[in-house]
């Protein structure tokens, strides 16, 4: 997955091939081109979402969006 420019640097941070959402305690996602979403949750469970569709919100909290599992791409951290 990628972020835009400019929005990485404000919303998230990569660590390896993860995206870590920072300095706040969780967010929505949205997702650009759909696929699979693997997350973990603020409250530390591990979730994959398939079948994600094109243009998507994902309406629960995460901290991080795991590149294990994670077909998906365009994928935006919101709060």
């Amino acid at each position: 997955f990628q972020a835009e420019d400019g929005i990485r640097d404000d919303i998230s941070c990569l660590v390896g091939s993860e995206m870590c959402i920072r300095d706040r305690s969780g967010a929505v996602l949205y997702v650009g081109t759909g696929g699979a979403v693997a997350v973990e949750t603020i409250g530390g469970d591990d979730v994959i979402f398939t079948n994600v569709a094109n243009g998507t919100f994902i309406y629960v909290e995460c901290k991080k969006v795991k590149a294990t599992g994670t077909g998906a791409s365009g994928i935006l951290a919101i709060w």
